[in-house]
């Protein structure tokens, strides 16, 4: 069997305002993208005839994802995503491996954060966006062919 087991590298990441009919833009200069997953909290669900406590699983929740970028400071899908954050707005993430190596993935993020991390004499500026899954995250057909 082939091993199945890939590398990241060629990874792109897109975005646009959730609802809107416009393309997505491909998020340039990514460097790192932070966990995608969801949690279920714990729900106490014990009736009262019950001597032990019963937990059910709750509703499933986003959990917080960072996105950091090799800081471009006029690059316009950095600006752009930017711009969203500033207006408070929830944006669909797109997540596409290269053709051939997986499944890609979509989610709703609603933005909750924007950093700007100088670095060091040896180490690029970057820029970090903070944000939490505010969907089911939706695992389908790469469309990247």
């Amino acid at each position: 069997m082939p091993d199945k087991v890939h590398i990241a590298a060629g990874t792109i990441v897109t975005y646009k305002a959730k609802g809107a009919s416009t393309t997505a833009v491909t998020l340039n200069e990514v460097e790192t993208l932070g966990n995608i997953s969801q949690r279920r909290n714990e729900v106490t669900a014990t009736p009262l005839a019950s001597d032990t406590v019963r937990y059910i699983g709750g509703l499933k929740d986003g959990q917080t994802m960072d996105i950091t970028c090799f800081f471009l400071g006029d690059d316009t899908s950095q600006t752009g995503l930017k711009a969203l954050y500033d207006s408070n707005s929830t944006v669909e993430i797109t997540v596409q491996p290269l053709p051939g190596t997986g499944s890609q993935f979509r989610f709703d993020y609603t933005l909750l954060g924007h950093d700007i991390m100088h670095g060091t004499g040896n180490d690029p500026a970057k820029r970090m966006f903070t944000g939490r899954i505010a969907s089911d995250v939706i695992t389908e057909a790469n469309a990247r062919t």
